[in-house]
């Protein structure tokens, strides 16, 4: 079953992997970033929304994969 992902959703995805560390910045009151979080799909660096930085997991990179 496909996640359904916004544009700015699958955006954010898509940078964090062309981000050798996984990693960008984004801000916590950015919508897109916190549903990615509340989904799974991402993370806060050291779980501090706060951090200003965006980790992709696992489950981040199949979803991605299903959408391209």
């Amino acid at each position: 079953m496909m996640v359904k992902l916004t544009k700015a959703q699958r955006e954010l995805l898509q940078d964090c992997v062309e981000n050798e560390h996984g990693i960008i910045g984004a801000v916590y009151n950015f919508a897109p970033a916190r549903i990615l979080v509340e989904k799974g799909m991402a993370t806060w660096l050291r779980d501090d929304p706060y951090s200003d930085r965006l980790i992709i997991t696992d489950a981040g990179r199949a979803t991605l994969k299903e959408h391209l």
